[in-house]
C-alpha cells in the first residue's frame, strides 16, 4: 500500500470518528419527585392508630426507558428518627436493594426536606416494571404522611401505597400519584438532544459529590473512538512528514 492510499485511509478514519463521537449516549441525573403536597399526617398526637414499627412506602412503575438508581431518600420531619433503612423490592417480594441504611446528623436534617442515601453501586431498573420503594419505622413518634400527592418526573409513575404485612409479604393498594411517607429517589437516564439524537446533557454542577453521574457503560465506545482519533491524527502527521522529505 503506497503512501497516498495510507493517507486516504487515515483521513477516512478521522471523518468516521468525527461523525460517530457526537452520537455517543449522554446521561442526566433526575429526581423521581418533582413536587409533593403533604397530606394524611400520621404518627402524631391524636392519631387513633399510630404505627409502632414496620415498613411502608410507595409503588413506582418505570417508564419507557431503563433508569439507573443512584440514591434513595425520605422526607425528614422534626422529632422523627435520624436513622432509617431502605429497601427496593420487586412485586413478587424478591429484593432488588437490601437494607441500605442512612444515619443522618442533626445538622443535615431540615424539616420537610428529603435526606438521601447514596448507593455504593448503582442499580438498573427495567422499563415497564413496577418496584416497591420502602423504608422503616422506629416508633409511633416517626411522623409521616400516607396520602401525599406527588408530581413525578416523566420517566416514572407513582402507582400505589405499600406496607409490610404480618406474614412478611407486601400489600399494595393502588393509588395513582400518591407518595406514601413520602419517599424520593435519584437516577440517571439516557437523554437526547433537540434533534432526537443522543447528545450532551444540561445537568448543572452544584459542587456536590452526590450529584456526580455514575458510570453507565456508555463511556467505553467513546473512549475507544477518541483513541482511534488520536492515533489516526498522529499517524497522519508522521506519514505526511515523511512524505515531505
Amino acid at each position: 500500500m503506497n503512501m497516498k492510499k495510507v493517507s486516504t485511509l487515515i483521513l477516512a478514519l478521522l471523518l468516521c470518528a468525527c461523525f460517530v463521537l457526537p452520537a455517543a449516549a449522554a446521561t442526566e441525573e433526575r429526581n423521581a419527585v418533582v413536587s409533593v403536597e403533604l397530606a394524611g399526617e400520621r404518627n402524631v398526637a391524636g392519631d387513633s392508630a399510630p404505627i409502632a414499627g414496620g415498613w411502608a412506602g410507595t409503588a413506582v412503575t418505570i417508564g419507557e426507558k431503563d433508569i439507573v438508581l443512584t440514591h434513595v431518600g425520605r422526607m425528614y420531619f422534626t422529632g422523627s428518627s435520624l436513622t432509617h433503612c431502605y429497601m427496593v423490592v420487586n412485586t413478587d417480594g424478591s429484593i432488588v436493594m437490601d437494607y441500605s441504611r442512612l444515619d443522618s446528623q442533626p445538622e443535615d436534617a431540615v424539616d420537610g426536606k428529603f435526606l438521601y442515601y447514596t448507593l455504593p453501586t448503582p442499580i438498573t431498573l427495567t422499563a415497564g416494571q413496577t418496584y416497591y420503594f420502602v423504608s422503616d419505622f422506629w416508633g409511633p413518634e416517626d411522623r409521616f404522611y400516607d396520602s401525599s400527592v406527588v408530581v413525578s418526573s416523566e420517566d416514572v409513575s407513582f402507582v400505589g401505597k405499600v406496607s409490610l404485612n404480618v406474614a412478611g409479604g407486601w400489600d399494595m393498594i393502588e393509588a395513582a400519584n400518591i407518595d406514601n411517607l413520602p419517599l424520593d429517589f435519584k437516577y440517571t437516564v439516557e437523554v437526547e438532544d433537540e434533534t432526537g439524537n443522543p447528545g450532551n446533557s444540561d445537568v448543572e454542577d452544584n459542587g456536590k459529590d452526590d450529584d456526580k453521574l455514575p458510570s453507565t457503560g456508555d463511556e467505553l465506545p467513546v473512549a475507544a473512538l477518541a483513541a482511534i482519533l488520536c492515533v489516526s491524527c498522529a499517524a497522519f502527521v508522521v506519514l505526511n512528514r515523511k512524505k515531505s522529505f
